[in-house]
């Protein structure tokens, strides 16, 4: 990791409201130890380095992206608490939460919650037919909601999650 310029490190100015953009995970880190809130670009080098990132971090496609989250977001701590906290708690009351990801936004909703399920469907005109994608985090969360789970989607499970592996119900074992 380069080391913080000592005028950086004896600046009067507090930091802790402070940005620190880069396209590098030591970027990021250079940032934080100055106090300052990271935010990491998909640029230059960014894309190889991707996975050498925390899993809770900002990434940005471009400079204007990152400057916009920013002047949505000045006060960046509360206001991503804050968030997290209101759509944990609309989730908890059968809400339904917008969320970006890497390509689309998704709409969650607690999947054990027949009434949150319905406004899901509902709120994506979707038919009944048409199944919605439940994202667990481990075995455990899994169990009650198939019948059972062949040794080879077993295997996989342990292997890969958490992390990017997704089973269809007639994968792991369960018509519907």
């Amino acid at each position: 990791m380069r080391s913080v310029p000592q005028q950086m490190r004896l600046s009067p100015m507090p930091l802790r409201h402070s940005f620190f953009i880069g396209d590098h995970p030591h970027d990021v880190l250079t940032g934080a130890t100055l106090g300052t809130f990271g935010l990491y670009l998909l640029t230059g080098h960014g894309r190889k380095q991707l996975g050498e990132l925390p899993p809770d971090q900002l990434v940005f496609h471009t400079l204007s992206d990152a400057a916009a989250w920013i002047a949505e977001y000045p006060n960046h701590a509360a206001d991503l608490c804050n968030a997290l906290r209101a759509g944990a708690d609309a989730i908890r009351h059968g809400g339904l939460v917008v969320y970006p990801t890497e390509t689309v936004y998704g709409l969650g909703a607690d999947a054990s919650n027949p009434h949150a399920v319905a406004r899901s469907f509902a709120a994506k005109v979707r038919p009944f037919h048409d199944p919605l994608i439940v994202h667990v985090s481990d075995k455990q969360h899994l169990q009650p909601l198939v019948l059972n789970v062949p040794e080879q989607a077993q295997t996989l499970i342990e292997n890969f999650w958490p992390g990017p592996l997704t089973l269809s119900p007639a994968e792991i074992g369960q018509d519907t």
